[in-house]
């Protein structure tokens, strides 16, 4: 049964009209006046000063310890534990306003009957595995207690389904078309036999709770195969569904939710405190990807620590690649070889219990790490013309971002990883200058002035890398005073001169640069001594690192002004993002 969110907005934007935030928020906590806004010790993590600020006039609450942010439904249903409607209808009181009589959409009477079928049918393997010593024995070993069973409404398939079905009304091309049911042939008149027999069965869940399909697990040894899920029906598409997704609560940042792989890995999860789900028995797909970023804006993927688990980890972050949008993206988790989620919870292996698998969650990678550590250990080792397409296979996913600003900062990162390795000879990065040197006056300034000045140093010193570093000098955005005149110097030089050394051209900048020791001190693969391979892996690494940088301030700004013009939670967390990464500079 659901209610249109379209139909509900009007009576929301009503309610937010109609109730202060402040008034609501200062019942729960205490609040005290700040200027036009109010601060509060953060009701949804401990502290000790004041974090958390409301602003009537906007209209939001943000903590800026954990970053809880959101309106006066959000406050009722994260600080009071209240379902969506029932906050809506906490405000309505409070507002002295009836809550509006919703138009339902009405199920199909075949869909009514169908989700009947299912219910049914999942009593009725309910029954049978209370019967079934074996079966009780196997969940027993696999530490569910009845408990447990009861409440993932866990049962056992028979072949005595057909005929229970039949007398409770369901007639054989029902309960075909709902999946629990085959024909032997499509002979008119073949005998039916149910789908799952002599498997323990695990009922499937849409967001409501409503069973809308199965899976079985093998009981027997010689049972192929293994995992048998129902096929697609009217009410089960599974690339739509994830397992578990009923039993999630409180999911949050800091409290993730883990898309892990088999059923069990969900319930043992589950069982322990841990939000988690799973895909049906393929690769994540595009709408199960969409459903997790409604729970959290970096739900983790854990993978097995094996091969097969890292092919799995690749696959779905280049899937990931086209849907990621400002402040969305995916952590990957890896177990250690052997273990998977289930196991390992519940103590197996060398590496015991909750605790274990939940430092593995917070070791888990950002999907920019994950591709780039990718790329680094699959690229060694080969010929140069292998690198090359290795490298460009792997720009050419990058591309499939749809987002300009996230695929730059994506392509910024490879090239930040792939020659930060390759800058590990001596003096291949900047060393900062001590408080008791002596500068000249030219050479002082920002950071941006002072990379500047040694990416040019480098290239007038190392005049071979002139043709190398093309691309890159076109794409720089000098700020240095005369510096774009000297690159055009640069680049209109005699290339028969730059196999000659140290660089000289008729540009008052250029002789000052030269004369700075205090440069090549800071950067020493910038001097005239220094090998080609040094003052390559320098130059790219120093560049790549003043772009991020400097792309990651115009964004910061972009994102402030956007802001300031009227206020996005996407934008936001996209801001939070980028200020996180502009720290590490």
């Amino acid at each position: 049964m659901g209610v249109f969110m379209s139909e509900l907005s009007p009576f929301i934007d009503q309610l937010r009209g109609l109730v202060v935030m402040s008034s609501v928020i200062g019942r729960s906590i205490k609040i005290k006046r700040h200027g036009h806004e109010f601060h509060a010790c953060c009701p949804f993590h401990d502290e000790k000063s004041p974090s958390f600020t409301i602003n009537d006039q906007k209209g939001f609450y943000h903590c800026f310890g954990c970053g809880a942010h959101g309106d006066t439904v959000k406050f009722m249903m994260d600080y009071h534990k209240l379902p969506f409607m029932e906050a809506l209808k906490q405000l309505a009181d409070m507002a002295g306003v009836a809550m509006p009589t919703m138009k339902v959409r009405p199920l199909d009477k075949k869909d009514v009957k169908a989700l009947d079928l299912l219910e049914c049918t999942t009593a009725f393997f309910e029954a049978s595995l209370g019967k079934n010593t074996f079966a009780m024995d196997y969940l027993a070993k696999r530490g569910l207690d009845e408990a447990i069973i009861k409440k993932f409404r866990l049962g056992l398939g028979t072949n005595a389904l057909i005929q229970h079905l039949l007398d409770k009304g369901f007639s054989i091309d029902e309960q075909i078309k709902a999946g629990v049911a085959l024909r032997r042939s499509e002979e008119r008149g073949a005998a039916p036999y149910a789908r799952f027999r002599d498997r323990l069965m695990i009922p499937i869940c849409d967001g409501k709770g409503k069973i809308i399909a199965f899976g079985g697990r093998a009981l027997l040894d010689d049972q192929q195969p293994k995992y048998m899920n129902s096929p697609e029906t009217d009410l089960f598409h599974k690339s739509r569904v994830l397992y578990g997704l009923n039993h999630i609560k409180n999911a949050s940042d800091k409290n993730p939710v883990v898309v892990v792989e088999g059923y069990f890995d969900v319930i043992t999860a589950l069982q322990a405190g841990i939000n988690a789900v799973a895909p049906l028995g393929t690769a994540l797909t595009t709408e199960q990807m969409q459903i997790l970023w409604r729970f959290g804006y970096d739900p983790i993927l854990c993978f097995d620590g094996d091969k097969a688990g890292q092919k799995a980890m690749i696959r779905a972050a280049y899937h990931a690649l086209p849907l990621l949008k400002p402040g969305y993206s995916f952590r990957f988790a890896m177990l250690p070889v052997g273990q998977d989620p289930d196991s390992m919870i519940r103590g197996g292996g060398s590496n015991k219990g909750i605790l274990a698998f939940e430092e593995c969650m917070r070791q888990a990678k950002p999907m920019a790490d994950v591709l780039c550590d990718y790329y680094m250990t699959t690229s060694t080792g080969t010929t140069p013309e292998t690198k090359a397409r290795h490298k460009q296979e792997f720009l050419k996913a990058l591309e499939s971002i749809e987002n300009k600003d996230i695929r730059s900062f994506y392509k910024q990162a490879f090239f930040d990883r792939t020659y930060a390795k390759k800058g590990g000879c001596k003096g291949s990065s900047l060393t900062v200058v001590d408080s008791n040197t002596s500068v000249s006056s030219h050479s002082l300034g920002d950071t941006n002035a002072l990379t500047e000045k040694i990416l040019l140093v480098t290239l007038l010193n190392h005049p071979t890398l002139i043709s190398v570093m093309a691309e890159h000098l076109v794409q720089m955005d000098l700020t240095l005073q005369g510096a774009t005149e000297l690159v055009q110097h640069i680049m209109a030089s005699d290339e028969g001169t730059w196999e000659k050394g140290p660089l000289t051209l008729d540009h008052p900048l250029c002789s000052l640069l030269q004369e700075d020791e205090n440069l090549t001190r800071m950067a020493p693969f910038a001097r005239k001594e220094a090998s080609l391979e040094e003052a390559e892996a320098g130059f790219l690494d120093s560049w790549n690192h003043y772009t991020v940088k400097t792309n990651l301030k115009r964004a910061r700004d972009d994102h402030k002004k956007k802001l300031k013009q009227s206020w996005d939670l996407n934008v936001w967390n996209a801001l939070k993002h980028i200020q996180l990464d502009l720290q590490k500079f």
